[in-house]
């Protein structure tokens, strides 16, 4: 079966080269005698191993032997490599040193290294995004949430965002609510209750509207009060109404006639 053979460019020793050798290396390859690093690929030449091989010449001296077979090749030179070739056939060990892929192979795993990072960067930056809309789209409602909330928390300490106030007027109650004429101003009316958050969090002062109806249930009368209006100096304007406490309230305002027989507060 014929194969490939291979001449140093330095030296003229010739070796037997596998072609999986050569494809793998990228044609790269190292003399086994001088260590000489050439492009194998250019210098080929078809090998037949049943083809008889010229007994060498006998020589006093290794020197003398190996000139004599490369002489007998038409291939010797003065300055030859000092070293004894093996006798006989072709032979077909080293060339060897097929320049083994390093630099192919450090440049194959710099490239996937290089791959897989990329990859990396993509999947964290889309897990990023991911985990932004969620953050945008669940905000409203899932920072009111008391289990979520901590983590909403976290979040916006370090985007600067800020959390929605926790607000339900459902739990705003009131108590020992009297209405009855100003003490100071004629055809004017006071006022007074007490409120309470039964909430566990403290939550913003509502808006108080007080409805006064006939007996028919018709409205009469309807008026707004903000905090402002309303608080008696036991909280200070602009803080957030305590958890568990009740807050006394007053508000005056003109009377709404003689057909105001009933009235009712709401929480805004």
């Amino acid at each position: 079966m014929n194969g490939w053979m291979v001449a140093c460019p330095e030296c003229g020793t010739r070796f037997r080269v596998q072609e999986g050798q050569l494809v793998v290396a990228d044609g790269i390859v190292r003399c086994g005698a001088c260590l000489t690093v050439f492009q194998a690929s250019e210098r080929l030449e078809l090998f037949d191993p049943n083809a008889p091989v010229a007994a060498p010449e006998q020589a006093s001296t290794p020197r003398d032997r190996h000139r004599s077979v490369l002489a007998g090749r038409g291939e010797a030179s003065e300055d030859d490599v000092d070293f004894e070739p093996l006798q006989g056939p072709v032979p077909t060990m080293p060339l060897a040193e097929v320049l083994a892929p390093t630099p192919p192979s450090l440049e194959a795993d710099t490239t996937k290294a290089q791959h897989r990072l990329g990859w990396a960067v993509v999947l964290g930056f889309g897990l990023l995004l991911a985990a932004g809309q969620f953050v945008y789209w669940t905000f409203p409602d899932g920072a009111l949430d008391p289990e979520l909330r901590p983590y909403y928390a976290w979040f916006c300490e370090r985007v600067g965002c800020a959390l929605p106030e926790r607000r339900d007027v459902a739990a705003i109650r009131s108590r020992r609510l009297s209405v009855t004429s100003h003490p100071d101003y004629a055809y004017a009316l006071l006022l007074e209750a007490a409120i309470e958050n039964a909430a566990s969090y403290p939550q913003p002062f509502p808006i108080i509207e007080v409805r006064f109806e006939t007996v028919r249930g018709e409205a009469v009368a309807v008026r707004r009060f903000a905090p402002e209006h309303y608080l008696a100096g036991e909280v200070a304007i602009g803080t957030q109404m305590p958890p568990n406490r009740s807050v006394r309230i007053a508000m005056a305002f003109e009377s709404p006639g003689d057909d105001a027989v009933n009235y009712q507060l709401r929480f805004w």
